[in-house]
């Protein structure tokens, strides 16, 4: 009997490093690799449709062969990432997937479920509206871990070092829980483990700057969230392996 097209692809998608796979292919191997694992994705897709909606006009530099990609591959390697990490939690997943739309584009959000927001409202007005009409889709437990991982508005006119300082700050203080942890990692990994793809000089070092601090934090952290972390035992090894070349690479 002839192997099905549908396994045939999904299995060479599984070999493919995420680095390899353009937003469409790593589509098919989140949706793929979560069903065979009998992750519930009826709330998975349609998270995947609101991001790739948001994002639509992003870009962001992606690697030697790519050099500038879609943003929307960015979540959707996270969530992959933690995929292939063994995390099977839905709202963890979800999370994943919608972890900047509240950040970069709050009033998109709003107007796809709710009509154009009020033109007065300020930046954190408008994120608290985008979460609650996120937990309004998707649940209250997959807003409440967006609103975690989503960097708060800062000032205009923030020196560099504030702002980076700021950003350690807020990972420390949220990533106690298992799940933020998670999220945030993932996010982590992707955004530190590309600085150097970067091909401008001095952005690439204020980004190594802003990132440096991280790797200690994130070690430390996986022993002090409030509850276990759900990842396979290869899983954890991975993440050590993956802070560990980012540590390299930054240093």
């Amino acid at each position: 009997m002839r192997t099905p097209p549908h396994d045939r692809t999904l299995a060479a998608i599984r070999r493919l490093e995420l680095s390899e796979m353009d937003a469409a292919l790593l589509t098919l191997a989140v949706l793929g690799e979560a069903s065979d694992l009998r992750i519930d994705t009826t709330v998975l897709r349609p998270a995947i449709e609101v991001a790739a909606y948001v994002h639509r006009t992003q870009t962001r530099p992606g690697n030697a062969t790519r050099p500038v990609e879609p943003y929307i591959a960015h979540p959707l390697r996270n969530t992959l990432r933690l995929i292939r990490y063994g995390c099977t939690d839905a709202p963890t997943l979800v999370a994943a997937v919608l972890h900047d739309t509240v950040e970069d584009h709050a009033a998109d959000l709003i107007t796809l479920f709710d009509g154009p927001p009020d033109a007065g409202l300020d930046a954190a007005a408008l994120q608290d509206r985008a979460l609650t009409l996120l937990a309004d889709q998707f649940g209250g437990e997959v807003a409440g871990i967006v609103k975690a991982v989503t960097n708060p508005p800062k000032p205009a006119g923030l020196p560099v070092e504030e702002k980076n300082r700021g950003y350690v700050d807020h990972v420390e203080s949220v990533i106690g829980d298992p799940k933020v942890y998670l999220v945030k990692l993932a996010d982590y990994v992707d955004n530190a483990g590309s600085v150097q793809y970067i091909a401008d000089d001095g952005r690439r070092e204020r980004l190594s700057r802003k990132y440096r601090p991280l790797v200690e934090i994130f070690r430390s952290g996986y022993a002090a969230t409030t509850g276990p972390i759900q990842v396979s035992a290869d899983g954890r090894r991975r993440i050590g392996e993956h802070l560990d070349r980012i540590g390299d690479r930054l240093s």
